[in-house]
């Protein structure tokens, strides 16, 4: 867990360090703070990230070495990502 301070406390699965990145995501999961103003409630987030863009993938973020919000084995790279509405770890399904 760590605290964000735009959505609070974020939920990160990271496999081993030594695991491939590229076919085996990380995962992170939030409840956006800020309510959405046509649905009068909090964002579920559920985001799937690669170090290599996958069909799914539909944003990318650099993470820079200083980053605060995201945990020390992540930082430094370039991530491919998506959000998936499935709040279920992907490796349960």
């Amino acid at each position: 867990l760590i605290n964000h301070s735009l959505v609070g406390l974020v939920i990160h699965a990271i496999p081993k360090i030594d695991k491939d990145f590229n076919n085996i995501p990380w995962e992170e999961w939030f409840f956006y703070s800020k309510y959405h103003s046509k649905l009068n409630r909090c964002e579920k987030h559920h985001v799937i990230l690669f170090t290599k863009k996958h069909p799914t993938c539909t944003q990318e973020v650099d993470l820079p070495k200083n980053d605060n919000y995201h945990p020390r084995d992540v930082i430094g790279k370039k991530w491919y990502f998506y959000d998936d509405s499935n709040l279920i770890p992907l490796f349960l399904r």
